[in-house]
């Protein structure tokens, strides 16, 4: 066993902050720590492990959890409503977990492991490995869900993720220049996991563009958690309630962030990217998506819709003179290059392994559909036909109705709030859903594991936010002016959160 030099740090600080008196250190450290999926605390040898900064101080919440529930029995339990609404992926550990004993009585079959190597299907100890970090991250998720967040922290913890995204994506553009510039990458800082195949040094091979990965094993990873930051400062630019950021910050941040994810050179970031501003077009034009009080006048809405159509076409154009007078790309090449990673995409190296995981996957689940194959018996490339091949229709259908049962517990408590005038608090866990949206989008894309902690954070966000479910309670913490007419004849609400 190892212990890594930021390792040491990440310790230290993680003791320090479990045993403060506030109970949101340790929550704000996780947060900021989950996007470092190539970094390890600690690194074992036999077997290749190392562990990641967000589930060592995810340990460390958990454990002040159980401790304060142990001395202080009552303080922080989950209501009636939490969970009720966690109950599905409750119910999805105990599908998997049937799904690992059933194994022993499958027909022989191959699988693809989660180590990549194709196997008999047979009872081993992935089997376990994979079942004990599901059942880690959905009691994560409880906890989080049970730390009675008032909504300044849940305001905060949501300033911390975006924090988190602008350190990481500096971090790599920083990687990007020591590339160009023939300065020795410090990978042992950040990207010292021997969990992970470090690929910080993979290129476009056509064209010798390097790919920028950051703090994650691999640019596709690190696309995938970029999404989800990029989506949230968008929201924020329409949406000015609950005072997350000012708009002209977040617009700005968005369009940081949306370039940053192109230099990823993932078919993942372009798809992932133009998905998310297409789900976030359909959100401003849907009716049932205006959780507002405010009556929006016809400036308004087309100004909104130029911000987002500026999206579509400036984005791309901005991308064209950066790539042509500060990297000296022609455009042919910059044409070639969206050809590799868009059109060329299902007839390279890649994109025929991605194609081939899912018919295979599709294969598994037509055999086994009850149950699947068993949970982290077999491995391909989409969230989709993973969960189908190992946990089988059953499986499936009970993490799909926990997402259901989120989304319709999100509207009900949005509509709850504007009932009371409290528009700004439904912010909350409207956005968080929304991202929650676009990081399963991502998954759908290219990313089969459901147990990476970004994920499992907005879902315990957004459960925490249930705890408001009854608004006379943040009656004290909350300050309601009249409704006020502006000349221009706009309704505005003045809300503002005490303390």
């Amino acid at each position: 066993m190892t212990i890594t030099p930021v390792g040491y740090f990440i310790i230290i600080v993680g003791l320090i902050a479990v045993m403060l008196p506030s109970r949101t250190a340790i929550l704000y450290l996780t947060i900021f720590f989950i996007p470092f999926t190539a970094t390890a605390v600690v690194n074992l040898q036999n077997p290749s492990f190392g562990l990641q900064p967000g589930y060592f101080l995810g340990l460390l919440l958990m454990s002040r959890y159980v401790l304060e529930w142990t001395f202080r029995r009552g303080r922080q339990r989950l209501t009636h409503l939490q969970r009720l609404t966690l109950m599905p992926f409750v119910l999805f550990v105990f599908v998997a977990g049937l799904s690992i004993l059933l194994i022993p009585f499958r027909d022989y079959v191959y699988v693809r492991r989660p180590s990549g190597d194709f196997q008999l299907l047979r009872l081993s100890m992935e089997n376990f490995t994979q079942f004990t970090y599901l059942a880690y991250v959905i009691l994560l998720t409880a906890c989080i869900a049970a730390s009675r967040l008032e909504p300044n922290e849940i305001r905060q913890a949501m300033r911390v993720l975006i924090a988190s995204s602008i350190f990481v994506s500096l971090w790599g553009w920083a990687q990007l220049y020591m590339y160009y510039a023939d300065i020795p990458y410090p990978d042992f800082i950040f990207n010292n996991s021997t969990s992970f195949l470090q690929k910080y040094g993979q290129k476009i091979r056509l064209l010798g563009f390097k790919r920028m990965n950051s703090v994650a094993p691999e640019p596709s990873m690190f696309a995938r958690f970029l999404l989800m930051p990029t989506f949230l400062c968008f929201y924020y630019v329409y949406n000015k309630a609950g005072s997350v950021m000012k708009p002209k910050a977040a617009l700005w941040l968005a369009i940081f962030f949306a370039v940053t994810l192109i230099f990823t050179s993932t078919s993942t970031a372009l798809v992932g990217l133009f998905g998310s501003l297409l789900i976030f077009l359909l959100y401003i034009l849907s009716k049932r998506g205006r959780v507002s009080v405010k009556t929006y006048t016809l400036n308004e809405s087309l100004r909104t819709l130029f911000v987002v159509l500026l999206g579509f076409v400036g984005l791309p154009l901005a991308l064209f003179s950066l790539a042509t007078f500060a990297f000296g790309l022609t455009t042919e090449q910059i044409v070639q290059f969206v050809e590799i990673l868009l059109i060329d995409k299902a007839d390279s190296e890649s994109g025929g392994t991605r194609l081939d995981g899912a018919l295979q996957g599709l294969s598994l689940f037509g055999a086994n559909p009850l149950l699947g194959v068993g949970w982290g018996s077999n491995r391909t490339f989409d969230l989709l036909t993973n969960i189908l091949s190992t946990t089988g229709i059953i499986g499936t259908l009970t993490f799909f109705a926990g997402n259901w049962l989120l989304a319709k517990r999100t509207a009900w408590l949005s509509k709850r709030f504007i009932h009371h005038n409290l528009t700004m608090l439904a912010e909350y866990p409207k956005a968080l859903f929304f991202a929650l949206i676009v990081r399963l989008f991502g998954k759908f894309l290219s990313e089969p594991d459901i147990v990476y902690l970004d994920h499992w954070l907005l879902v315990g966000l957004i459960v925490a936010t249930l705890r408001w479910a009854n608004p006379e309670r943040l009656a004290p913490k909350v300050e309601t002016a009249s409704h006020e007419f502006s000349q221009n004849g706009k309704l505005h609400e003045i809300v503002r959160l005490v303390g």
